[in-house]
């Protein structure tokens, strides 16, 4: 809305912007934004198991994303989708099925401001 309205900017800048004015494009821009950090974070945790990354900045960038669990609606949403969409899958399986509950329950007590171990993970911050 800025890009639109402002006159000092040159016209070239306010036309580039001018579409991300709109509520829409925003929330698009938001969702993809907290795609790609969720989806980074897989990569990242992948080329730690390869040893292709140094472990501690999986573990520095993980306590980020709990962060932002915990602050932004947009990060939840791309775990949520992530989650329906292994639900389905791992449920068939009996020996997979509890083990992803017990990860997903685990998971979620680092974020949960009511379970004793919230924030406990994220001390070296």
């Amino acid at each position: 809305q800025i890009c639109k309205f402002h006159s000092g900017l040159p016209s070239i800048v306010r036309d580039f912007w001018s579409p991300l004015s709109s509520a829409k494009a925003r929330k698009q821009v938001m969702r993809a934004r907290a795609d790609v950090e969720v989806g980074l974070g897989i990569v990242m945790l992948a080329g730690a198991l390869c040893m292709y990354c140094a472990p501690i900045t999986v573990i520095l960038f993980w306590n980020v994303m709990m962060m932002r669990y915990m602050m932004s609606s947009w990060t939840q949403d791309s775990f949520q989708r992530i989650d329906n969409f292994l639900n389905p899958i791992l449920m068939k399986v009996p020996g997979i099925k509890q083990g992803y509950q017990a990860l997903k329950g685990w998971l979620y007590s680092y974020v949960d401001p009511q379970s004793k171990s919230a924030g406990k993970l994220c001390t070296i911050l």
